[in-house]
Formats: structure tokens, C-alpha cells, sequence
């Protein structure tokens, strides 16, 4: 998985799904059946929304879970957003949260487990609150900016040794960061 999740899941599935033919649809609907008000669609591989529906589309306030088998060989057990959408994709105030199965991390990679803040067409844009875990279960505490889905380098910080760009620090120690190259950047 790398370093950091982000919602370039959920966003491709969002596009790739249309009301119409790819998911079973509960709840409200217009004069035409769109689904409008408050609803859950269940969509294949183990994916559900619920929330707010705007003519056919995901609009307003919804949670989206992803399910992973208990059989596969995925990191990932579980991938979860909830807050604000628009038009179909996570826009406004959110929250992304992973959960994983220890058995397949790398106690190299940092993993992340909660991203909270303001995300602008299924990207992350402005102030994020992360908190990565490492396959003890131990957490840690970040702040990073993004600007539509690009970290930005910690402001007074130096790039390390390697040259990779400093983008997260410490929320109990802002001089500690994280580093990324320059691929590793855009979400």
C-alpha cells in the first residue's frame, strides 16, 4: 500500500458505477425512480453507500464501505468514507479510514488509517489530520496540506538526504516528518 491511502478507490469506483444497471438501489426515489433522498445502494465486490441521493446521484451527506474477503491476500480489510458528497464523488468536509489484517504488513511501510479533512472532487484539498498505524497497532498523529490531491512540502523543513520532500509532520512533534518522493506526492 505504501504510504498514505486515498480516495482514488472510491473516486474510480463512483465513475465507474451507474444507477441504472450496476447497483441494487433501497430507499427514496423521484417521479422518474432515480434515487432521490436518503437511500443505500449496494454495488458488486462487496461495496455499499448510504446516504443522501440528488436526482440519480450521490449528493449531500453518505458513507461508502468497501469489504474485502477474509479469504484474499489484500492488506486491506476494509476501506471507508464518510462526510460530504457532490455530484457523485467526495467533496466537502470527510473522513477516509482503512482497516488491515497485520498478517500482510510490512513493518517497513507506514500504513494509513485515517484521513480527516476537506476533499475536493475525490481528492484531498486543504489541511489533513492523519493518523497512520504500523502493523503493531501502534498509531501516530500527522498534519500535511494538499492542494487538489498534491501534498505540499513542510513549510521550513529541508528535504532529507535521499531528496524526498518532507509533507506530513508530527502533531506532537512538528520538527519529526514524513517524506515522500516526488511520485509519491499526487494522490
Amino acid at each position: 500500500m505504501g504510504l498514505l491511502g486515498n480516495l482514488k478507490d472510491i473516486t474510480k469506483e463512483c465513475k465507474r458505477y451507474n444507477y441504472i444497471n450496476d447497483f441494487y438501489y433501497y430507499g427514496d426515489t423521484d417521479s422518474e425512480g432515480k434515487p432521490n433522498g436518503k437511500g443505500l445502494a449496494v454495488y458488486k465486490d462487496d461495496c455499499y453507500y448510504f446516504g443522501d441521493w440528488v436526482n440519480g446521484v450521490r449528493q449531500g451527506t453518505g458513507a461508502w464501505i468497501n469489504f474485502y474477503p477474509s479469504y484474499s491476500n489484500y492488506v486491506v480489510t476494509e476501506h471507508s468514507y464518510l462526510g460530504a458528497w457532490e455530484n457523485d464523488l467526495p467533496t466537502g468536509e470527510g473522513q477516509e479510514h482503512y482497516d488491515y489484517n497485520p498478517e500482510y504488513m510490512n513493518e517497513e511501510d507506514i500504513y494509513l488509517q485515517n484521513a480527516i479533512g476537506i476533499i475536493k472532487d475525490g481528492k484531498y484539498d486543504g489541511e489533513m489530520y492523519i493518523i497512520i498505524i504500523d502493523p503493531d497497532g501502534y498509531t501516530t498523529e500527522w498534519v500535511g496540506n494538499c492542494k487538489e490531491g498534491k501534498w505540499s512540502s513542510v513549510e521550513n523543513a529541508s528535504n532529507d538526504e535521499e531528496g524526498k520532500i518532507p509533507v506530513l509532520s508530527r502533531k506532537s512533534d512538528s520538527d519529526e516528518h514524513i517524506y515522500m518522493s516526488e511520485e509519491g506526492l499526487y494522490l
